[in-house]
């Protein structure tokens, strides 16, 4: 048993057994089962007993025990970091190149002024924000379906290296602690940001903002509130988050995937509110062992941010200090009540 200050950390120990008692037992001094199907138990008797992994082997059992120590013990091989490059930067040249095209067909006429911002002489000089938020859906949908077939198949990996971690049905609280954190991260961030002056400093953000905000809000919340954040998750969870947690522990792939997210987004304010999210969104992936749950967390957070700047007035009282430290209490809490009922790290 690991002994820390006298007690055992119940975190780090598992129960091994094939029987419905092995796993009441477990259950009873908060320490979670492995069941293994080989003994004079089944499967059906510890699934209905909730037993929280399953093995078939001991060949599997051995697997799941060591995989810790076996992840540490790697290295990132050459062909891994391919294999999250070249996904990431054919999103990144194809969202860019559906801006040229945009850009191009505006110069030649193409697009009214209902789209296109022009000068004194009629000359185009901009898009207006309806135009950049239908540009940016259509980059983001294009750059999305480039990468699916391998964002699909490393989903798809890791959710069948993850099955024994996640046979257990999850309760609801567990949803429920998951998307207060992610909303208090994502208000609390907003708050931190905008109270610590780092909003009004960056004329990168400002700019970014001032597009954003300024198409209509039906078209700016299907844009940056849906359909970016599903094709951001599927290149930077999807992929990113998957390679990385090959040959990283879980905490680190989880900074460095984040970290990678940050870079992306190309300004200060935004990269650090990413890397507070991306760390959250890919300890839920981890947590959770679905892709539907840190995509859900990007989407509401992304609506919330987005619904939150429209107009650019907040309600009364709410931008101040009091509030966003209690939305990171409140986010502290909901991730400690999952930690406690699971240790992932």
């Amino acid at each position: 048993l690991l002994v820390e200050g006298g007690s055992v950390r119940t975190e780090e120990v598992y129960m091994v057994g094939a029987r419905r008692f092995d796993v009441e037992a477990a259950h009873a001094v908060h320490v979670e089962c492995v069941g293994v199907t080989y003994g004079y138990g089944g499967m059906e008797e510890l699934k209905g007993a909730g037993c929280d992994y399953i093995v078939r082997s001991v060949e599997e059992l051995g697997s799941f025990l060591l995989r810790d120590a076996r992840a540490a013990g790697r290295e990132i091989p050459g062909r891994r970091v391919l294999g999250i490059l070249f996904p990431l930067l054919a999103f990144l040249l194809i969202r860019s190149l559906v801006a040229d095209i945009a850009v191009v067909a505006a110069k030649g006429g193409i697009f009214g002024d209902f789209w296109v911002v022009r000068d004194g002489e009629g000359v185009p000089v901009g898009f207006t924000g309806n135009a950049s938020a239908v540009i940016s859906a259509l980059g983001f949908l294009a750059g999305g379906a480039a990468v699916f077939g391998t964002a699909r198949r490393m989903i798809g990996e890791a959710a069948r290296e993850g099955r024994l971690r996640h046979i257990r049905k999850e309760p609801g609280k567990h949803y429920v602690f998951a998307g207060t954190a992610g909303l208090g991260l994502a208000a609390g961030g907003n708050l931190l940001l905008a109270l610590a002056g780092a909003t009004d400093a960056s004329a990168a953000y400002r700019e970014v903002a001032g597009r954003q905000y300024s198409a209509w809000l039906g078209i700016g919340l299907v844009c940056y509130g849906i359909i970016a954040p599903v094709a951001e998750e599927l290149v930077f969870r999807g992929i990113v988050y998957n390679g990385l947690k090959g040959g990283l522990r879980p905490a680190a792939a989880m900074a460095a995937s984040a970290l990678v997210f940050a870079v992306y987004h190309g300004n200060m304010v935004q990269g650090i509110y990413a890397f507070i999210m991306g760390c959250f969104m890919a300890y839920a992936y981890e947590y959770f062992g679905s892709f539907r749950i840190p995509a859900a967390i990007h989407i509401s957070a992304n609506l919330l941010a987005y619904l939150a700047g429209f107009g650019g007035a907040a309600a009364p009282g709410v931008v101040s200090w009091p509030v966003c430290i209690i939305c990171f209490a409140v986010a502290a809490g909901s991730v400690g009540m999952l930690c406690r009922d699971r240790y992932i790290w």
